[in-house]
Formats: C-alpha cells, sequence, structure tokens
C-alpha cells in the first residue's frame, strides 16, 4: 500500500506549480459586477465581441444586494488586455 502512496506523491510532485493542475498557466481578469440578473452572460457576450474563450470562470465573492467579483481565466496576457478594454466599454 505505502507503494500507492509513494507513485501518487511523485505524480503530484510532477505538476508544475506556476499552472492550474495539468493545464497551462492561464492569464486571469477579476471583475467586479453589480448584483443583477444576467451578468455573466454580459460578460461572455462581451467577450464574445473580441473571440476571446474564457478557459475558466469562478465567482469568487458575492454580497446579497452588493454585487462580487469573478476571476476570468484567460488563454493569455493579450486576450487579458483585450479583454479588459471590452468590459471597461
Amino acid at each position: 500500500m505505502s507503494e500507492v502512496f509513494e507513485k501518487c506523491a511523485q505524480a503530484r510532485g510532477s505538476i508544475p506549480k506556476d499552472s492550474r493542475g495539468f493545464f497551462l498557466p492561464h492569464a486571469d481578469l477579476y471583475v467586479t459586477v453589480e448584483d443583477r440578473p444576467c451578468m455573466i452572460h454580459a460578460i461572455s457576450f462581451c467577450l464574445l465581441q473580441g473571440k476571446i474563450n474564457i478557459k475558466d470562470l469562478k465567482v469568487v465573492k458575492v454580497r446579497e444586494g452588493e454585487g462580487g467579483t469573478v476571476r476570468l481565466a484567460l488563454e493569455n496576457e493579450a486576450d487579458q488586455s483585450i479583454a479588459k478594454k471590452l468590459l471597461e466599454k
């Protein structure tokens, strides 16, 4: 049984520290949003206009009636820059 644990420890140790699991590193963009319906849709539709692919999305913090923060993991820093400009409009 200890051999199985050792193999698992080696597998975990081989995962690069600067990535999310086996996926390549992403460029994160944090967006503060209002507490109202369709905010995720509004963000994704906006990024669709720039052909920006959202690799991962997480609602980080939400306060009822106050809004929250959404973390977008994008392909690279170029997409991050374009997404930021699109969302600021």
